[in-house]
């Protein structure tokens, strides 16, 4: 018995395919951890990128005539809602707006939080089929 594991611990042959079959499902998921993760942070800048021209967009639904009389910007929050879901399907026509708001205390500042579904591709192997990224952007008319 001893004399048959010293010859199997001495016989080097196929210890590059053991090598292969061990090592090989670690690179392939490694490879999709990096695909996958590739198209999230793209998908991230492209979301990010649309969203701030939405934002920037949102401050022309100003108040003209509060402005003219107060010199105060004042953004109506419907308009400004418009103005956003406009540039955004422009930009990026998959992403969608969560929230859009107003703020109460300063009236020229918009939030604007939106978000887009990245499909997968490797991480589908265990039951990951797509991936919602979310970004906020928040717009000052001073």
């Amino acid at each position: 018995m001893k004399r048959l594991i010293r010859l199997f611990l001495k016989d080097e042959r196929g210890f590059a395919a053991l090598l292969f079959a061990i090592m090989m499902p670690i690179l392939i998921a490694l490879a999709g951890l990096l695909i996958d993760g590739g198209l999230v942070m793209y998908s991230k800048a492209k979301l990010e990128a649309a969203s701030e021209a939405a934002a920037l967009s949102t401050i022309a639904a100003y108040d003209e005539e509060i402005w003219e009389d107060y010199g105060v910007v004042v953004i109506d929050e419907y308009t400004a809602t418009l103005y956003a879901q406009y540039y955004l399907a422009l930009n990026l026509p998959e992403a969608y707006i969560v929230f859009c708001e107003v703020d109460f205390i300063n009236p020229s500042k918009v939030t604007l939080i939106t978000e887009i579904p990245v499909e997968m591709v490797f991480a589908k192997v265990f039951g990951i089929n797509e991936r919602k990224i979310r970004t906020q952007v928040i717009s000052h008319g001073k």
